[in-house]
């Protein structure tokens, strides 16, 4: 495994503007290149990004603002929001006599928090009738909530903190055995506010997490630290340090300009050469750096995502050149890998 060195990042990114000082303002001076031309890293790392971001949900060690996705699906949605504490949330009893095999416990503690541990130790099945699967490891998550009133104003603060401990298992699919193990570490903490007369919300959190995650055999590493802030128009993601490595590879990503996603422009765009629309969540200004380390070849290139406009326009710099990309025109480019 590659051992990572992290360097301050006042430091990463006073070095990376003393070289990189162009920015879209002065894109339309530029000559921009053929997309073809960039690396295959810069091309591969919006596909790559994705996938780890689902790697790591799928083995639950990511940090996620769940109240303010749960905010956005309500808009999207009936249009209400709604909050308070949470009781049973069953509708129908599961048809399925599912049996699990760890030890499963939950502690009060003194700061008002709860933790929750599942705890299947070196290892056990659970499942229901044949179908079984072998599960190992621990999982323990701890949470607090606090809510406070004043008027039609709604006040919130929420901490969580997760830990895997050698938490996988094995799943059986036609024949295939596929295993997979965790370990990691992540913190998230937040409050927002909603007024229930105006509808506005508004938020900040912050949010760090170390994790090893082995799918398959293949060995994936993760670390980010970040703060972000939203409210019912946009979302800013303020500071954010990114790292995904594997054997193979090495990437990084440092905001150098607050990434800034405006809720006004998500809609279907239509993908070319396509039938079917897609749904585009492209950042709308900001920028970050990228450095990466593949296959014995490292390298860097920054992402500028414009001036506010609701498009999938990106401009990114490589290597002294300047190459103007429509995500959604491009999309086949830039899902190689």
């Amino acid at each position: 495994m590659i051992k990572i060195k992290l360097i301050p990042s006042a430091a990463i990114t006073a070095l990376l503007f003393s070289t990189l000082l162009v920015s879209c303002s002065d894109a339309d001076s530029v000559p921009f290149g053929n997309p073809e031309d960039l690396s295959e890293e810069a091309k591969s790392f919006f596909s790559m990004r994705n996938g780890a971001a689902k790697s790591m949900g799928a083995a639950g060690t990511s940090a996620i603002n769940k109240s303010f996705q749960s905010t956005i699906e309500s808009i999207g949605g009936s249009g209400v929001l709604t909050f308070g504490k949470l009781e049973d949330s069953t509708l129908v009893s599961s048809p399925i006599p599912w049996s699990t095999c760890a030890k499963i416990t939950q502690s009060d503690n003194p700061d008002g928090s709860t933790t929750y541990s599942t705890d299947y130790g070196t290892g056990c099945k659970e499942g229901y009738g044949d179908y079984t699967y072998l599960m190992c490891g621990k999982f323990v998550y701890t949470w607090k909530y606090t809510e406070s009133r004043s008027g039609s104003e709604i006040k919130t603060s929420y901490f969580s903190k997760n830990r895997s401990d050698g938490y996988g298992g094995e799943y059986y699919y036609e024949g295939d055995t596929i295993r997979w193990k965790t370990n990691g570490r992540s913190t998230y903490n937040g409050e927002s506010k909603y007024d229930t007369a105006r509808q506005t919300f508004s938020g900040k959190y912050a949010y760090s997490d170390t994790s090893d995650y082995t799918y398959n055999g293949i060995e994936y590493r993760y670390k980010s630290i970040g703060t972000s802030s939203y409210d019912e128009k946009k979302s800013i993601t303020l500071t954010n340090i990114y790292e995904y490595q594997t054997l193979k590879e090495f990437y990084k990503s440092t905001v150098v300009k607050p990434l800034v996603s405006d809720y006004s422009c998500y809609g279907p765009v239509t993908i070319a050469k396509a039938e079917a629309s897609m749904w585009w969540p492209n950042y709308v200004s900001g920028k970050e750096i990228i450095e990466y380390d593949k296959n014995g070849k490292s390298g860097k290139f920054e992402i500028d995502y414009g001036n506010g406009e609701c498009d999938a326009i990106v401009i990114i710099y490589e290597n002294g050149s300047a190459y103007k990309i429509d995500l959604s025109k491009d999309y086949t480019l830039f899902t190689r890998g």
